[in-house]
């Protein structure tokens, strides 16, 4: 009898898609934003990104991840936080078997 082992897939579309709609819910990414004196510095700090960890949690349940995966500082674009987010779940995922 040979036992086969199933190889996880990494959901990275699902990921995308999660990372993508909490930046937009995040920085109110649908709403018109005036371009002043308040709007200077990161469109989304390290602090509330990590919050996207608890949402990833629920896709990934058997990958730890850390607060390492964020990036200091935060993100300035939201294609920047998707990439370098995506690449760090990606990593420790592939880690744990994916």
């Amino acid at each position: 009898m040979t036992t086969a082992t199933l190889a996880k897939v990494f959901p990275e579309a699902k990921l995308v898609q999660i990372l993508s709609d909490f930046w937009d819910i995040q920085t109110g990414s649908n709403e018109e934003i005036e371009d002043d004196v308040f709007s200077l510095g990161s469109e989304m700090d390290s602090l509330t990104a990590v919050l996207v960890i608890l949402v990833v949690t629920g896709v990934l349940p058997d990958v730890p991840l850390q607060e390492t995966v964020i990036q200091k500082g935060g993100y300035k674009t939201k294609e920047e936080f998707v990439a370098h987010m995506n690449a760090g779940i990606k990593k420790e995922a592939q880690q744990h078997g994916y």
